[in-house]
């Protein structure tokens, strides 16, 4: 399990209640994360779903008081078919908390490839567990919402459409469960947007849903570790993104070096080579050193172990901030046992050098 670093004060005991699905919250969420989100037709949102009538139990009126997604979608179209198998991956892994959700394939304008049983045949080859409807009813219901190839529309229980997406890409499988998980799941369960509610969230590697009510709560300090490592474990881009905003909002602030310290964990423990995520690891040191932290031998190791990851050149550089743990962990009277750790890790980094020269 990863380790990360809480910072705890009086203010973590704040809770932030999340009202009954706070549609504007989703929105800014998804706004900020989720690219496909309403890139076109946004005016959609918060208006009624058109009537649909595909059979007797999939139709608007049997369906109200259920939430719905309608997953547009043709054989023809390389996102659809990708995007139709994720949905079922994501939603149905673990289905519990979503009985009352219905998802509907809405097979529309199979005009490039036979009609009919070619694109039934294809679906039920893939096994998937949602119904799928076909025909002029799909196609009617495609028109009325603009539909692209593919879109995605979230209903809620009265028949409001409260999301949609446009367009294929990796992720948004799970930016729909995470859409009604906040719409639905939250409210239902009374979940509150608190400093318990995250880490346990963050425990279970649920950091889509922690980091969504991390932007539901304050923007302050004493939150701004945990949200470093939820963005992190998200998408590196991101994390990378705030710790900008970090380094610039909170540098005077008494949790300053405590977020750094975090930060810098947390890049070390994530392994990432990505050349700006390892500078964040690398500068977070750098502001400890300003913070009069020089005097722990351990920041030396830690700088010297991500100069390897940053690039070849500061590879070799790095023994110097290796020999510098060293000397500072002898002059701290440091245990002999992790003295010879450092050495040998000395070695092993001066070894693979030599070896790549």
């Amino acid at each position: 399990m990863r380790k990360f670093v809480c910072i705890v004060t009086v203010l973590l005991s704040i809770v932030v209640t999340v009202k009954a699905q706070d549609y504007e919250a989703l929105g800014k969420f998804m706004k900020k994360y989720s690219q496909n989100w309403a890139r076109s037709y946004n005016e959609q949102i918060g208006q009624p779903m058109p009537s649909y009538h595909f059979d007797k139990k999939l139709n608007s009126k049997a369906l109200k008081g259920k939430f719905v997604v309608l997953n547009f979608w043709a054989t023809w179209c390389g996102g659809c078919r990708i995007l139709s198998c994720d949905l079922d991956t994501v939603l149905f892994r673990n289905m519990t908390p979503y009985k009352g959700v219905q998802v509907i394939g809405v097979d529309a304008h199979e005009n490039m490839v036979d009609k009919g049983l070619k694109a039934k045949k294809w679906w039920e080859e893939q096994k998937i567990s949602y119904p799928a409807v076909y025909g002029k009813a799909a196609d009617a219901c495609c028109d009325t919402v603009h539909g692209t190839h593919p879109s995605v529309l979230l209903l809620d229980d009265e028949g409001i459409i409260r999301g949609r997406w446009d367009a294929w890409s990796p992720g948004l499988g799970g930016m729909v469960k995470l859409a009604i998980w906040a719409l639905k799941i939250v409210p239902e369960n009374g979940i509150k947007a608190d400093v318990s509610t995250v880490q346990n969230l963050m425990a279970q590697k649920e950091w889509d849903r922690a980091l969504y009510l991390l932007e539901c709560m304050p923007e302050i300090a004493e939150y701004a570790a945990l949200k470093y490592t939820c963005l992190l474990e998200f998408d590196e881009r991101y994390a990378i993104e705030y710790f900008g905003e970090i380094r610039e909002k909170y540098k005077d602030h008494p949790l300053y070096v405590d977020i750094m310290e975090s930060v810098m964990h947390d890049v070390l423990a994530s392994d990432s080579h990505d050349y700006n995520l390892v500078k964040n690891g690398i500068d977070a040191i750098i502001e400890l050193f300003y913070k009069n932290k020089g005097g722990d031998y351990r920041l030396y190791e830690n700088i010297g172990i991500l100069r390897c990851r940053y690039a070849d050149y500061y590879k070799e550089r790095s023994l110097s901030y290796f020999q510098q743990s060293i000397d500072v962990a002898k002059r701290s009277n440091v245990d002999a046992n992790e003295i010879e750790r450092l050495e040998k890790q000395f070695e092993i980094v001066k070894k693979e050098i030599e070896q790549g020269k």
